[in-house]
């Protein structure tokens, strides 16, 4: 005999939980997180939607499932954010040691004494550093007038004077992390110069800044201002 309809398991009529395919539709977009950090909100919702989903299920006394669903879109988010953290670890990593390279490469110019190479590697900042802005109502100074007094001033600069002559300048001392504003990409750079006029030595920071119009000129990276402490003896 066929069980009455009340006495049959109705286990089956059970509902998916509709916050766990929430849940998993998150899940699925949480790989936008590798676009950027605005994208991290997607795989922080699903865990929100995930631990939500499964304390409905709990609570509903078997009215309810997908529990696997919600394990999934948290597995997912999980998955996506570790990886994630990992690639942005190491693309910073690999920004700084350019950047290192970039601030020792323009401290080696100075010491060398090539200027005109070294002054090619300033951003416009970096050269109003050296050439103050024309007075209101006078005209900028013609191009190569201009570039010739960038080299001289330059050339009178403590950094600069420090340098002269050295052949292993600039002790890296310490990197600051990569600042991401727009398509600019900002490092700080520490070093130790010695300053053997003034028997002792100066800390430099450089500030070196990447963006996508220098890598189309061959040189991804320029030195946008510095910054020269007082000379001092060893700590």
């Amino acid at each position: 005999m066929r069980p009455l309809p009340e006495t049959q398991d109705d286990s089956r009529y059970s509902q998916v939980s509709s916050t766990a395919v929430v849940a998993v539709l998150l899940g699925l977009a949480s790989p936008l997180a590798f676009i950027g950090p605005l994208f991290y909100l997607i795989p922080a919702a699903t865990i929100g939607a995930a631990f939500l989903a499964q304390s409905k299920i709990r609570r509903s006394g078997g009215a309810l499932t997908g529990q696997t669903l919600a394990r999934l879109a948290m597995a997912l988010a999980l998955g996506c954010m570790a990886a994630t953290l990992v690639r942005a670890s190491v693309r910073d990593a690999l920004i700084e040691r350019q950047a290192v390279a970039a601030a020792q490469r323009w401290i080696g110019l100075l010491a060398d004494g090539r200027l005109k190479e070294a002054s090619e590697l300033l951003t416009t900042d970096g050269a109003g550093m050296l050439i103050p802005p024309p007075a209101m109502g006078r005209e900028p100074l013609p191009v190569e007038e201009a570039k010739e007094l960038l080299i001289t001033n330059l050339r009178t600069q403590v950094l600069t004077q420090a340098l002269a002559g050295q052949t292993d300048p600039g002790v890296f001392e310490s990197v600051a992390s990569p600042v991401y504003d727009g398509p600019k990409t900002i490092v700080l750079v520490r070093l130790a110069v010695e300053d053997a006029a003034e028997g002792g030595h100066r800390h430099v920071q450089v500030q070196t800044v990447r963006m996508p119009f220098y890598e189309t000129q061959g040189e991804p990276w320029r030195i946008d201002r510095w910054e020269t402490g007082e000379a001092h003896s060893a700590h």
